[in-house]
């Protein structure tokens, strides 16, 4: 059986044509949506040490979470989807165990993970990976590792 296919209301086009031309700014996506353009992004190097503080930085972040999770728990936490978790241990990007078909992180992968050259240079971060990445200079601080600039 052929599906249904109902046409749009008369004037549904010409009513969106119209406002757009009046509103066009309320028609197109924000500025910086299609480059990636966020306040935060990290050298594709940083030194051994800024290295070395990110990991304190991540473990002090993760302290309170078991010592293994599962990509639907870390997905919770940093903001990305459980698709792209899972295709980051695929791929080797992310150290993990199959158990039950699911795939179990070690919180000290997962932290190393963080520190990654691919995981800092992601070009479309979530949310919590921008806020934690503009909270590291002041963390450093308070730690006293790095002194105000």
């Amino acid at each position: 059986m052929a599906a249904v296919v109902f046409p749009p209301p008369v004037g549904t086009v010409s009513v969106y044509l119209e406002k757009r031309k009046v509103f066009p700014e309320s028609y197109s996506a924000p500025a910086g949506w299609y480059k990636g353009n966020y306040t935060v992004k990290m050298k594709t190097e940083v030194p051994e040490q800024v290295l070395e503080n990110m990991k304190l930085y991540y473990t002090e972040l993760f302290a309170q979470y078991p010592d293994v999770l599962t990509t639907s728990e870390i997905s919770k936490v940093i903001g990305y989807g459980t698709t792209s978790i899972n295709n980051w241990c695929k791929k080797g990007h992310l150290k993990s165990f199959k158990r039950n078909n699911v795939n179990h992180i070690p919180k000290v992968y997962l932290i190393e993970f963080f520190c990654s050259k691919y995981f800092r240079t992601l070009t479309r971060k979530s949310d919590w990976h921008i806020r934690v990445l503009q909270e590291f200079p002041r963390w450093q601080v308070i730690r006293g590792l790095k002194t105000k600039e």
